[in-house]
């Protein structure tokens, strides 16, 4: 038996990849006494959790971004063991090499210029990285040395006191690093960035040149941007003839709102129409189901989605795990106790801010998750708890973003008029019409509120 398709619902629209940490993706390819020493509730076993497997018997999804940063050291886990029908983004750590949280990396804060170029260049990081993405991925970032790091709120990072120039000449090396690779197994896309826009220019200048099979944007190129800066480079790209076949995939990083969606779908639309790129595909990642789940005990809520804008946020809740909770027998799918109602039901006080609407996370019970019964005990929960909470939020993220598609492109149109007539403008003319800079300028208000953008002090 198998579990609800996500992917066959997905392959419609642009498609949201779960960018999936390392610590969930080792411990679902655990054994059950791994986990915890009693029997996992319901027959549950770790692989369960493991949606990248297309027969998982609750819900598959075959979409993922993993990074190199965490990913690189790995053996056992959801992506060195993934299935070969699914397809897994490499991102190449360049965040993490600007931070200075990645290798060797991590002991050049404070050098010069001239020393963190020579160490960067001598380091084995750029080969591992690639190695890592060669064994395991179907795409791939190319690795840049980010802008951002000159910004004055990063003095940490052992890259802050370089140029522009240099960052960019680095990232150009990598470029050729890579074109020096024979028999590339991994396709990549090169990341284009840039805060100011004479910096996205410059980093466009230098690094298009060298195209591979498709593009990221990052920064203020990306969503930091907007959708106004996001499509002028698109289109900017498109009468350049970069989008055409051959270059089949453009990334967005970091991103997780349902409105942006249907926009980015329209995106995809419109090349393939216009462009006559039929392979064409759009894609963008984040964290949030990890970084909520996993860090902050947090579960998403899913709710309708109607022309109202307030109804496509991404409601979250903290799900408490106190000792009260040992004795309560109520299901996750429900708010209140289901029979012999305690004293807080009959108070009309729920249990639960919202039910879990999950495969997994329906059949249990909150009292499945208190396994340390210790009065005195600092955590009740163990990995069962995390890692059914990580699972019900990549579901709810996932089936959102192909909801607010629907809700847009589906038989039954439910969705802000502003954001219904912003797609229509980039799936039916910008891609169409050759003098398109004049429709985005006069459109630029309307595209950038059917998202409820609003720019950062750092992009301009």
């Amino acid at each position: 038996m198998t579990g609800i398709d996500l992917t066959a619902r997905a392959r419609k629209y642009a498609l949201y990849l779960p960018s999936m940490q390392l610590g969930s993706a080792t411990r679902i390819c655990m054994e059950p006494g791994q986990w915890q020493e009693l029997l996992l509730p319901c027959g549950l076993k770790p692989n369960d959790f493991n949606y990248l497997d297309p027969n998982n018997k609750y819900f598959s999804y075959l979409y993922a971004l993993a990074s190199a940063e965490n990913f690189k050291d790995g053996t056992n886990n959801a992506i060195t063991s993934c299935d070969p029908a699914a397809f897994i983004l490499g991102d190449s750590g360049g965040f993490q090499i600007g931070k200075g949280t990645f290798g060797e990396a991590r002991s050049w804060n404070g050098f010069s210029e001239r020393k963190v170029s020579a160490a960067w260049r001598q380091s084995t990081m750029l080969e591992d990285i690639t190695d890592w993405c060669e064994l395991y991925c179907n795409y791939a970032m190319t690795l840049d040395l980010p802008l951002w790091v000159r910004r004055a709120r990063n003095k940490g990072s052992p890259f802050h006191r370089c140029s522009v120039n240099t960052l960019l000449q680095l990232t150009v090396e990598n470029l050729e690093y890579l074109k020096r690779i024979q028999e590339r197994r991994c396709k990549y896309v090169s990341v284009l960035q840039g805060d100011t826009p004479s910096e996205e220019e410059e980093w466009f200048r230098r690094v298009s040149p060298s195209p591979f099979d498709g593009w990221s944007l990052a920064g203020g190129v990306g969503v930091n941007g907007g959708p106004f800066r996001v499509l002028n480079r698109v289109l900017i790209m498109r009468d350049r003839k970069l989008l055409d076949p051959g270059l089949d995939l453009l990334h967005l990083l970091m991103l997780s709102q349902y409105s942006w969606a249907p926009m980015m779908t329209a995106v995809q639309m419109g090349v393939r129409k216009f462009v006559k790129n039929k392979k064409f595909t759009v894609s963008y990642d984040s964290s949030t189901p990890y970084r909520m789940g996993g860090q902050y005990e947090k579960y998403f809520e899913a709710r309708p989605f109607t022309s109202d804008p307030r109804t496509w946020s991404n409601w979250d809740h903290k799900l408490p795990s106190t000792y009260g909770f040992l004795s309560q027998k109520f299901a996750l799918n429900t708010t209140t106790c289901s029979r012999n109602k305690c004293a807080m039901c009959a108070r009309g006080n729920p249990h639960l801010p919202a039910p879990f609407t999950s495969p997994i996370a329906k059949k249990l019970c909150m009292s499945d998750f208190i396994t340390n019964k210790n009065n005195h005990a600092r955590r009740r929960v163990k990995t069962l708890f995390d890692e059914t909470i990580i699972n019900h939020n990549v579901f709810v993220l996932v089936d959102g973003m192909i909801r607010a598609n629907e809700a847009v492109f589906g038989t039954k149109e439910n969705a802000p008029p502003e954001l219904v007539d912003a797609v229509g403008i980039i799936k039916d003319d910008l891609f169409r019409v050759e003098n398109w800079r004049g429709l985005l300028n006069k459109n630029r208000s309307l595209l950038e509120d059917a998202v409820g953008f609003k720019a950062g002090k750092d992009v301009l």
